[in-house]
């Protein structure tokens, strides 16, 4: 058995400990506390029904993520392809990539549930994606995604030099469809904004946008991973075209992916220190932030 077959079985069981353990069935379990924790607001009676929905949904799409991302390892296995020494990146890649694919289904199921008959409450004035994603991530994928597409556009012509080939043809696909999940995600992002939700308190509005700001995030994942595989494969295929001796052309592609590395590592402090799942919050609900309860009646901005 190979080493990406057993990856592949160990994420498969680790999809149903994940199903079995975080799947919450009522607002009182651990996930649902933790959500709101992140998001710092309460969850009241009359928002519960909605909240237990979303962390379901986002509980089996991580789950999911896993199942698919096993699939397509052991495929890769079965296909006989070995990534070598570049094992450990393709696990991350396809795995962060797998569960951001499944996070954008699920994102697109579901509404925050209000009675018949409950009065609407609707703020001043029109949110923009600004106010949902804090800019270093969703500027962080943009940035990364300019980057896969002229990194792998060059890994192309470098492929192309010698005549036309599947290669080239692939490294310019896969330029492509970096440019097509990054615009997928742009034009859900506005689809979910322009989505009408109904609120029947101010507590039910602050929720719904701690929803569509875990929803945008979440997705994010998908054109983040896509931008993030093409910035670090595209270098090491276009040093390996050009005539470089071997020591600089393997110095250099480990150089280019240990600042990528370094990167990734960076926005670990800044999302501890920033708490991005409360961004929304500093943007549309002031008042809310540092109370660490969440419950307000005061007026909807």
């Amino acid at each position: 058995m190979s080493s990406l077959q057993i990856i592949a079985l160990v994420l498969a069981i680790g999809s149903v400990l994940l199903a079995a353990t975080s799947f919450p069935r009522s607002t009182a379990t651990g996930p649902v506390r933790s959500f709101a924790k992140t998001v710092n607001l309460a969850v009241t009676q009359e928002v519960d029904r909605s909240v237990l929905r979303r962390v379901q949904a986002r509980s089996l799409s991580f789950a999911g993520g896993l199942v698919l991302a096993a699939l397509v390892l052991m495929g890769v296995s079965l296909a006989g392809i070995d990534p070598g020494a570049f094992t450990g990146i393709v696990v991350v890649l396809v795995l962060y990539g797998s569960v951001g694919l499944c996070v954008a289904v699920s994102a697109s199921a579901g509404r925050p549930w209000v009675p018949d008959g409950t009065p609407r409450v609707a703020r001043f004035g029109e949110a923009r994606i600004q106010d949902y994603v804090p800019a270093f991530e969703l500027w962080g994928s943009r940035l990364l995604a300019g980057a896969a597409v002229l990194l792998c556009g060059g890994g192309s012509v470098a492929a192309a030099l010698g005549g036309l080939s599947a290669l080239a043809i692939g490294w310019a696909g896969y330029a492509a469809l970096v440019v097509l999940t990054v615009i997928a995600w742009e034009l859900n992002a506005r689809r979910l904004l322009r989505r009408s939700v109904p609120a029947g308190s101010t507590q039910q509005l602050a929720w719904n946008d701690a929803l569509r700001s875990s929803l945008l995030r979440d997705t994010l994942t998908l054109p983040l991973t896509a931008g993030l595989f093409g910035a670090v494969a595209g270098p090491f295929h276009v040093l390996s075209q050009l005539p470089l001796p071997g020591w600089i052309a393997a110095g250099a592609g480990g150089g280019m992916f240990l600042l990528a590395l370094l990167a990734v590592v960076a926005v670990i402090p800044i999302a501890f220190l920033t708490k991005p799942g409360q961004h929304y919050q500093r943007r549309l609900w002031p008042q809310l932030v540092g109370t660490g309860a969440g419950t307000t009646e005061a007026a909807a901005r």
